[in-house]
């Protein structure tokens, strides 16, 4: 990893992989990587609260889509 765009899309996928796998630990762990690399990315608190949402983590998820509008006010996607 090199903190490039591409490490950044490959830990979103491994993360998708797993939730869709329902292994939220292992996805957790991935996304703590993805934070530590990239803590200035929105896309990566996004994906934080959508795998909260899908814990039912209903607070902590809203905290991570908060975070992430943080970075793109001005963005539709959000």
């Amino acid at each position: 990893m090199k903190g490039t765009k591409e490490d950044l899309d490959v830990l979103s996928a491994i993360t998708s992989i797993y939730q869709r796998a329902r292994k939220f630990d292992e996805a957790q762990n991935t996304l703590n990587q993805a934070l530590q690399r990239f803590p200035n990315e929105e896309q990566v608190y996004f994906m934080q609260g959508a795998l909260y949402e899908k814990m039912n983590k209903v607070n902590d998820a809203e905290k991570a889509f908060r975070k992430a509008l943080e970075f793109e006010k001005d963005d539709p996607q959000f």
